[in-house]
């Protein structure tokens, strides 16, 4: 395997989103949407956050939730950012990842990217291409959550930066396994829309069949470990203190790639 046209192949990724009319309208979409989140959404729970008619109140809900830690944090902007982005992203990731290799396998065009790599290559790749996009897009805004804060208390914005920049390395580590479900996904599907429809499904549907298997026989609740994202309220609550939020989502893409070039390599072009 070549490393630099593993490269190659991941920086096309990013030519694709900033360079061609389908990725700027994905882009203009990513835009929209997270502004009506930070106007709507994250500036007015900032305000309730910071109002000293709910400080008690807002005190004590978090307290229930076991997120006493967030509402210490200075920044009450990226405290709310944080409770959307962890379990919005997620479904954005799937979204934008769904499509590595399933078009150009629907149009044929695969089979000539192989001449010049080898399946293995182009599947690490796209991966690598798409955790740099995901990495880019969720950094951009989590910065705009900074500005947004800074803007009401500019003391506190290099504090809440360090903060901040754990935020952006445990959010793209749980991303991690959505890319690489879509990778093994792609191995056989043709197109995106397949690829998030049966994402959707396999998700949805592990997760109703694991809760069922778990609550019949208490034993095997450590299946649980196998489904993307179910440790996600580990990470809202607790965020980089937990091993268990390093390895299983680590654990689970190294299990899916190795899954996915399996399929790879015996799938038709």
């Amino acid at each position: 395997m070549d490393i630099r046209r593993c490269w190659m192949i991941a920086a096309f990724e990013l030519n694709r989103l900033f360079m061609t009319r389908r990725g700027l309208i994905a882009l203009a979409a990513f835009a929209l949407f997270w502004f009506v989140i930070f106007y709507y959404l994250i500036s007015r729970g900032a305000e309730i956050l910071n109002s000293p008619a709910f400080a008690d109140m807002a005190k004590q809900t978090f307290g229930q939730l076991g997120l006493s830690e967030i509402y210490q944090w200075p920044m009450a902007e990226l405290a709310i950012y944080w409770l959307i982005a962890i379990y919005l992203y997620p479904a954005m990731t799937v979204m934008m990842s769904a499509d590595q290799t399933a078009s150009d396998r629907d149009r044929g065009t695969l089979r000539f990217l192989v001449l010049r790599s080898t399946r293995s290559e182009i599947l690490l790749g796209r991966f690598i291409g798409q955790v740099l996009i995901m990495a880019l897009l969720s950094g951009i805004s989590l910065l705009a959550a900074l500005v947004m804060g800074s803007m009401q208390n500019a003391a506190v914005i290099v504090v809440t930066g360090v903060i901040a920049l754990g935020l952006w390395g445990h959010l793209l580590l749980a991303l991690l396994p959505f890319i690489a479900l879509m990778t093994l996904f792609n191995g056989f599907l043709r197109s995106a829309r397949q690829s998030v429809l049966v994402a959707s499904l396999a998700l949805g549907g592990l997760s109703i069949l694991l809760s069922l298997l778990s609550y019949w026989y208490p034993s095997l609740s450590i299946l649980e470990y196998v489904l993307p994202g179910n440790d996600l309220t580990d990470l809202l609550s607790l965020p980089g203190q937990s091993l268990q939020s390093y390895l299983q989502p680590g654990l689970q893409t190294i299990g899916l790639l190795l899954l996915a070039w399996m399929i790879n390599q015996r799938s038709a072009l």
